[in-house]
Order: C-alpha cells, then sequence, then structure tokens
C-alpha cells in the first residue's frame, strides 16, 4: 500500500460564484486538491476512496458533517469536488461550530492533518439568518428604495409599490389618527 498525502496548502482553495443578494447560497462549496506520493511526487491517475469531514475542533472524536465514499478522480494529482454534492451541507449546523475543523481521508490511510475552515464555507451560514429590523433607514443609501423596487401593495393600492391614488376608501382614516405639524392648509 503506498502512503499519500495531500498538499493543503491548495486544498483549501474554495471557489466562490457571487450570486445576487436574492438568491439562496449555494448549498455546495468546491475544494481543489493535490494528492501527492510519500516520495512528494503525484499520486498515480486514478479514481480514490476520500472522505471530507468538518468536526468542531481540531481535536473532536466524531464529525459533525462527512462526505463519505467520494469517488475523488486523480489527474496529474489534482482534483476537485464539491463538498455537498453527495450529503448536504447543513448551515444550522454549519453555524452551531464556532471554530470548525476540515479533515480528509484518503482510502485507509489515517486522516491527514486538520485544517480550520476558512470563511468562504462558512458563509453558508448567512442563509440562515432571520432578522427582522435589522437594516433601519440610516443603512440604505439615498434613493436605494423606489416603488419599482417595492414587492407588495401598501396603503390600499392596487399596484405594487404603487401609490395609493387607485385607493378607494371613504371614512377608514379618523382624525385622531392624524399628525399635525403645524403645516395645515
Amino acid at each position: 500500500m503506498m502512503t499519500k498525502k495531500f498538499r493543503l496548502g491548495v486544498l483549501l482553495a474554495l471557489l466562490c460564484i457571487a450570486a445576487p443578494a436574492w438568491a439562496a447560497p449555494p448549498a455546495t462549496t468546491t475544494i481543489e486538491g493535490v494528492l501527492t506520493s510519500a516520495g512528494g511526487g503525484a499520486a498515480a491517475d486514478g479514481t480514490y476512496a476520500v472522505t471530507f469531514s468538518i468536526y468542531a475542533s481540531k481535536t473532536a472524536t466524531s464529525a459533525a458533517w462527512s462526505e463519505a465514499g467520494v469517488k475523488v478522480v486523480l489527474k496529474n494529482g489534482r482534483f476537485q469536488h464539491r463538498l455537498g454534492s453527495i450529503k448536504a451541507l447543513n448551515p444550522k449546523t454549519l453555524a452551531a461550530l464556532k471554530t470548525p475543523w476540515f479533515g480528509v481521508k484518503v482510502a485507509t490511510d489515517p486522516e491527514l492533518a486538520r485544517m480550520p475552515l476558512s470563511s468562504a464555507l462558512y458563509a453558508l451560514v448567512a442563509g440562515q439568518v432571520s432578522c427582522t429590523g435589522c437594516i433601519g433607514g440610516a443603512q440604505l443609501a439615498s434613493g436605494a428604495i423606489s416603488p419599482a423596487k417595492i414587492g407588495f401593495n401598501y396603503a390600499g393600492s392596487t399596484t405594487k409599490g404603487g401609490p395609493a391614488k387607485d385607493l378607494s376608501c371613504s371614512g377608514c382614516v379618523s382624525v385622531s389618527e392624524l399628525k399635525f405639524d403645524g403645516n395645515v392648509n
């Protein structure tokens, strides 16, 4: 059996594709790596069974997430894989990990030295943010919101973001609900 090791310097070169702010974050993230032999040269081309794992700490005994039996194709020692393509990455699980660590195991060899996760994969947590009232007017650029960008009817309008000119209301607002500032004509 040939002992193998990864060049961890490129293993976690996570590729991120910028998605529009209104789109859900992708549920996978791509990793690339190089598999070398014990002598330092590229491992033989072929298909290897690899297990990728995420742990709560560098020394955790069980993985919080694991994708086992992944068939990784090597060409000149290089490979790539989309984490989460076989076993879904759970953003809530990732959010619960304060300092997540990434582990790789090739075939029956012992797991390689773990590495701390970078923010690219950890950004999946952003898809779980529940925010009501956390952004106020001070955080918005002047003119950032216009009727064309509002996706709901307001003030009784029949068009999304439109003015209430089509509002049919008789007696729906009482004097007690009005605030006068001295500029009443």
